[in-house]
């Protein structure tokens, strides 16, 4: 009984609180001191346009998803020192990886591709997915231009 009394009580706080904000907000709009955004976002819900709001709440999903991915997929790898360099490319779906190893290292391989494989089993339930290509340092080749070099270490 005493928790759903807690709970009630809960509740009743977070709408007198959400409540609040919003009338602190109606001050702060009619005054005209309220943020572009935020006048944006409630001009948007006054005049029922429903698809602005819901692309802005895609963008800040995605943007969230996409760096936990990434946060996800080095803390797999154990850091940066794995690989000679990591480059990224952001997308709509997800994260492109893009990898130089040192010659010979099949270990660093089976961590990519297990690193992967674990993040993709997370995120590709909401529609996000890593995809990681790696080349050896022999191999010589440039990283392409639509990534971005996030970590270069000559340790690995």
């Amino acid at each position: 009984m005493e928790t759903v009394i807690n709970q009630k009580a809960k509740s009743e706080q977070w709408f007198d609180d959400i409540v609040a904000q919003i009338r602190a907000d109606q001050l702060a709009y009619e005054a005209g001191i309220i943020s572009p955004e935020e006048a944006v976002m409630y001009d948007n819900l006054m005049n029922g346009e429903v698809k602005p709001l819901i692309d802005n709440a895609l963008a800040i999903a995605r943007m969230y998803y996409v760096k936990r991915m990434l946060f996800d997929y080095v803390k797999v790898l154990g850091g940066f020192h794995a690989f000679s360099k990591l480059a990224v490319s952001f997308h709509d779906s997800g994260l492109l990886v893009w990898t130089e190893i040192p010659d010979g290292r099949e270990d660093i391989e089976d961590k990519l591709i297990m690193a992967e494989a674990e993040v993709n089993s997370k995120y590709h339930p909401f529609g996000f997915n890593i995809s990681t290509t790696y080349v050896e340092e022999c191999d010589k080749l440039p990283i392409p231009s639509y990534y971005q070099l996030l970590a270069h270490s000559k340790t690995a």
